[in-house]
């Protein structure tokens, strides 16, 4: 709070917490100040600090000195490039093209704005149960492996410069054998990173998993090979209405696109809609 530098002795300097005395033989003398803590730091704000020594000798000389430190508690950003957005759902052959032609590719950035580094960058890959990727398959049901909590070092991590643009990094172990053999669901992907000065952070995001088609059920036709007359036909669905009707259902949750519907006749003719001229 002083912002003219007034305080203490009036320009500033503040007595040390310690300071021993000084035997008069030419021997170091050690001081201290020990009440600048991190807590008054994140108040203040990251930056590069000073710290300036003024000492004085028993005649009056005097001299001062100074060292600066920067002040970095801010951890580096990721963002996801592939999957996204969260939530976005995959098949297969979705997932394999992820980056490109049989790729299968999870991907994306972290970037220290401070510019001092990206330290270490690592991720990990869980299933709706809780398992944890191996690398290979989600065997790791208590996400003990890799670094001891699950998290695997990336297929590639590009060097930081140290001046704050961004990191790629990627993982391309996942493939849609292991998926499918996995189970459909919801996946999490959680990226953990590390700047040089050792902030970290972590970082998620989800994606679905989801190889199973929609059900259909049929309403009417009520059963396989039911009999109708002329009269029975046209009051299915209501008086006149000879309503084919039924449901589709989507258990992975992603949605019914749509929904075709073909009648053949005894000799494969398709309805077209008006007649069964369709031959082919």
């Amino acid at each position: 709070s002083d912002t003219g530098c007034t305080g203490g002795d009036g320009a500033g300097f503040l007595t040390p917490t310690s300071l021993d005395a000084d035997p008069g033989n030419g021997n170091p003398v050690n001081w201290a100040y020990t009440s600048l803590t991190s807590s008054m730091l994140d108040t203040n704000g990251q930056g590069t600090y000073t710290i300036t020594i003024k000492t004085q000798d028993d005649l009056g000389n005097s001299a001062t000195t100074s060292r600066t430190f920067v002040y970095d508690n801010t951890a580096p950003t990721v963002a996801f490039t592939q999957p996204s957005p969260a939530g976005s759902a995959y098949n297969a052959t979705s997932w394999t093209a992820l980056g490109g032609a049989g790729l299968h590719k999870i991907y994306g950035t972290a970037t220290d704005a401070q510019a001092h580094g990206v330290a270490s960058v690592r991720v990990k890959v869980t299933d709706g149960a809780g398992h944890c990727f191996t690398g290979s398959d989600f065997s790791d049901t208590g996400c003990t492996g890799g670094d001891g909590a699950g998290y695997l070092t990336p297929t590639s991590v590009d060097a930081d410069p140290g001046n704050g643009t961004p990191v790629n990094w990627t993982l391309t172990s996942l493939t849609s054998t292991i998926l499918n053999s996995n189970g459909d669901g919801t996946y999490t992907i959680t990226v953990k990173t590390q700047d040089d000065p050792g902030n970290t952070t972590t970082t998620s995001t989800t994606f679905k998993y989801d190889t199973s088609a929609p059900a259909v059920a049929f309403t009417q036709p009520a059963s396989a090979a039911t009999v109708y007359t002329p009269t029975s036909w046209t009051a299915l669905g209501g008086a006149g209405l000879h309503k084919i009707y039924g449901t589709a259902t989507d258990a992975g949750g992603n949605g019914v696109a749509s929904v075709k519907v073909q009648i053949s006749d005894p000799s494969g003719h398709c309805f077209s809609g008006s007649n069964f001229s369709d031959t082919g």
